[in-house]
């Protein structure tokens, strides 16, 4: 007897999945531009916490503010591993460059994951850094 043993996803991050594809298609148009004020509403942004939540703290940092280049760094607390310097890790979301930014609480969650300050190893301390880079136009979106 064979047992197929798929891991299944826990069930809060199925519904999240599913939401979130069901609004990527709710602002998708017909002719497969994005419809970035509707998609924009839904989208629910977080500001940075400049206090320790996890060990971690992040901050904003302005790169051009004409073309609104901007990242999110996410600190671990530097009480656990005095002067070591720290890696980067840069992260460039994956909305396809259309849609989300690090500001999105999604992004900004996965930001706090990837910055721990109680890893076991000082080797997978890390800063992270999370780009906000628009490269694609406002023009068709391949999703096919």
């Amino acid at each position: 007897m064979t047992s197929n043993t798929t891991p299944l996803l826990p069930w809060k991050v199925r519904f999240t999945m599913s939401i979130i594809s069901f609004l990527i298609s709710v602002s998708r148009r017909s002719n497969d531009t994005v419809n970035r004020r509707l998609f924009n509403f839904f989208d629910r942004k977080i500001s940075p916490n400049p206090n320790f939540k996890d060990g971690v703290y992040s901050s904003d940092v302005i790169v051009d503010p004409m073309r609104n280049l901007w990242f999110r760094l996410f600190i671990p607390s530097s009480n656990s591993f005095s002067d070591v310097p720290l890696p980067v890790f840069v992260f460039f979301h994956g909305g396809g460059f259309a849609m989300c930014s690090p500001s999105s609480i999604i992004y900004n969650n996965c930001g706090w994951k990837f910055s721990p300050s109680c890893c076991s190893s000082d080797s997978l301390r890390k800063v992270s850094k999370f780009e906000s880079y628009r490269f694609s136009f406002n023009t068709t979106v391949f999703w096919r």
